[in-house]
């Protein structure tokens, strides 16, 4: 779940314009944060973002994949 620093840098140069948007290390990966909140995570150079009840089924609908930490570990 390696995270390279270019990526990160790429990630947060593109979030610029949302506030003061940071990444502190977590398990391995990137959490990233605005102003604070928690909002997703960077692992193995891929992008997630958090959902909720409000938002899940867009992102289901754009094709996008939940956060797996484990892809290999049957659930």
């Amino acid at each position: 779940m390696a995270v390279s620093r270019q990526f990160t840098a790429y990630v947060l140069d593109q979030l610029h314009d949302l506030g003061d948007v940071t990444s502190r290390s977590m398990f391995g990966g990137a959490g990233l944060y605005c102003d604070g909140l928690f909002f997703g995570i960077i692992a193995s150079d891929v992008l997630y973002l958090k959902v909720g009840d409000g938002n899940r089924r867009e992102y289901a609908a754009g094709g996008m994949k939940p956060f797996n930490p484990y892809p290999d570990k049957a659930s």
